[in-house]
């Protein structure tokens, strides 16, 4: 069987193409590209398909007015429409991002508004098995918290030629003597794909001759697996709220999550402020570490120009933006509740007897445990303190100039607060925003992270457990 019957054979078993439908092919005129749009001319009838050529010139480079002139050439010789858009140079740099990964960004935006605009249900793109384990290979070396692979079909675009090679799809064009052009950039080897391409694949394949088939079906598996996943997520993506200049991430319905979901949804919460080339597995353990953190506040510097900045139930994911000021405030606790609008945020005390409440667990009675923050199971943080904290007169406050702490577990020695929030890398533009439970003038708790000495609960004894939850969330108004 020719290349083009094994093309059929394969779209219509993988139901990539609908039989009738409109779709629009991408070609650059370089041979994978150049290939697909013959191939699809010639199945265009048994399938049978309406198609669009575009070709898409980012003007980087002096030779592409050429190419994309070669395949409109091509488009007009088989009788099909086509489209040229170029893009301005000047769009294409943006500090701190990759000049490949935003081309990439427009081509396929442009491609996706070309489809609109023409009706197309699908777009088609020239990408092989070759580029399927030159992509594993690149995520692999560059640790990027993306899945492995190439998807055949994600959105719109599809990629009927994956199962095929870049030298049988050269050799069918060579032997129907149908010309393609040649990028030199892609020998360049300022690129990273270019040294995978031309100097690690290279020896990779020396080991083992069947490495792109070896690796296609690794992504293969992958893939499956990380769609699998996707559809357990899906459920838990309303975490994710859009706000001016990024979105917003609820923190206690990420920390519920089990680990690898855990890494999902912040991986999607980068996805939608437009950090995906760019976001590597450090990044997204850098933001659920942030989220996991004991500290109720701090931030994340991420690729792009774009910061992850929690305080407390919220984790913002955006642009850079200072954090809203908030001035001094003390609130007075009454009857275990005090509102703190500068904050957003509502204390809550509750009195727990001995042994009692799903909180408590045998190894949580020992003195060092009870000096830890649990989480709790809709995902906030609670500090457990004596059962007297109640009767005492308690006020919680801003942060102070001077202000001293006795941690507990320090043998009640006092330690500047500033230096706790150094020691916790809580960022100085945050700290005037952490809550401290005061009474008679001691602090007894920074947070729901760290107590003070001799507010401990005995093992087994009354506790009052200390909480900060969103006003909203409380009941409050």
């Amino acid at each position: 069987m020719g290349l083009d019957g094994r093309v059929l054979a394969h779209l219509r078993r993988e139901r990539l193409l609908a039989a009738g439908s409109a779709g629009v092919v991408a070609c650059s005129g370089g041979g994978d590209s150049t290939a697909l749009l013959h191939l699809l001319a010639r199945l265009a009838r048994p399938l049978p398909l309406t198609l669009t050529v575009c070709c898409v010139d980012h003007g980087l480079r002096g030779a592409a007015a050429a190419e994309a002139a070669f395949v409109g050439e091509v488009a007009a010789s088989l009788g099909l429409r086509f489209r040229l858009e170029r893009l301005d140079p000047a769009t294409l740099r943006r500090p701190g991002c990759s000049l490949q990964a935003v081309a990439r960004e427009q081509r396929y935006a442009t491609l996706e508004r070309v489809a609109s605009e023409v009706g197309a249900g699908w777009i088609a793109t020239g990408h092989t098995a070759d580029d399927v384990a030159e992509t594993v290979v690149m995520n692999l070396l560059k640790g990027s918290a993306r899945p492995l692979g190439i998807a055949a079909r994600r959105g719109r675009v599809v990629r009927p030629l994956l199962r095929f090679r870049h030298a049988e799809l050269t050799a069918w064009l060579a032997a129907q003597g149908l010309p393609w052009c040649e990028d030199p950039s892609n020998r360049d080897p300022h690129y990273l794909r270019n040294r995978v391409r031309h100097e690690i694949v290279p020896v990779l394949a020396a080991v083992n001759p069947a490495l792109a088939r070896v690796l296609g079906h690794t992504a293969e598996l992958l893939g499956e697996e990380e769609r699998y996943l996707e559809a357990l997520l899906a459920p838990h993506l309303g975490a994710i709220e859009p706000v001016a200049g990024g979105v917003e991430v609820a923190v206690a319905t990420l920390v519920a999550l089990p680990l690898a979901l855990r890494r999902r949804l912040v991986r999607t919460a980068c996805h939608r402020i437009g950090l995906v080339k760019e976001l590597g597995f450090v990044h997204v353990e850098q933001v659920r570490a942030l989220a996991d953190g004991e500290a109720g506040a701090g931030e994340v510097r991420l690729p792009g120009g774009r910061v992850a900045r929690r305080q407390y139930d919220r984790l913002y994911l955006g642009g850079l933006r200072p954090a809203p000021p908030v001035g001094e405030f003390e609130v007075a606790v009454v009857a275990g509740r005090a509102e703190i609008a500068a904050l957003g945020l509502a204390l809550e005390l509750t009195r727990e007897g001995p042994n009692r409440g799903a909180g408590w667990s045998a190894t949580r009675a020992t003195p060092s445990a009870a000096l830890e923050p649990i989480r709790e199971p809709s995902g906030h943080r609670a500090l457990a303190a004596a059962g007297r904290l109640l009767d005492q007169q308690l006020v919680v406050r801003s942060p102070r100039p001077g202000d001293r702490f006795r941690p507990a577990g320090m043998g009640g020695r006092s330690k500047r607060l500033a230096a706790l929030f150094i020691d916790a890398k809580v960022p100085a533009g945050e700290r005037g925003r952490t809550p401290l439970l005061v009474a008679g003038g001691e602090v007894v708790a920074v947070g729901t992270w760290r107590l003070a000495e001799g507010w401990a609960p005995g093992p087994g004894a009354e506790r009052v457990w200390v909480r900060y939850t969103p006003l909203a969330a409380s009941g409050g108004g």
